[in-house]
């Protein structure tokens, strides 16, 4: 869930650079992060969920776009995102 979460927040705010300046957050640790190697801070999952709550129907349409950027190939390979 952090890791969907944190990807939808930076597809929210148009992409990592907006991404890391809302979120507080050095480039490496918002790798890690949207990568699912580390966790971010209770503070930093706490405003990508307000920024996503904030606006359920933004969040909504860039959770579509999110999951159709993630669905296998006719090859079964997964698109790149």
């Amino acid at each position: 869930m952090t890791t969907r979460a944190l990807k939808l927040a930076v597809s929210m705010l148009g992409g990592e650079a907006a991404a890391r300046e809302f979120l507080r957050a050095k480039a490496e640790e918002l790798a890690l992060w949207t990568s699912g190697q580390e966790e971010p801070s209770a503070i930093v999952l706490k405003r990508a969920l307000d920024l996503i709550l904030d606006d359920p129907a933004l969040a909504a349409r860039h959770a579509a776009l999110l999951s159709s950027r993630m669905r296998p190939r006719s090859d079964g390979e997964v698109a790149p995102h």
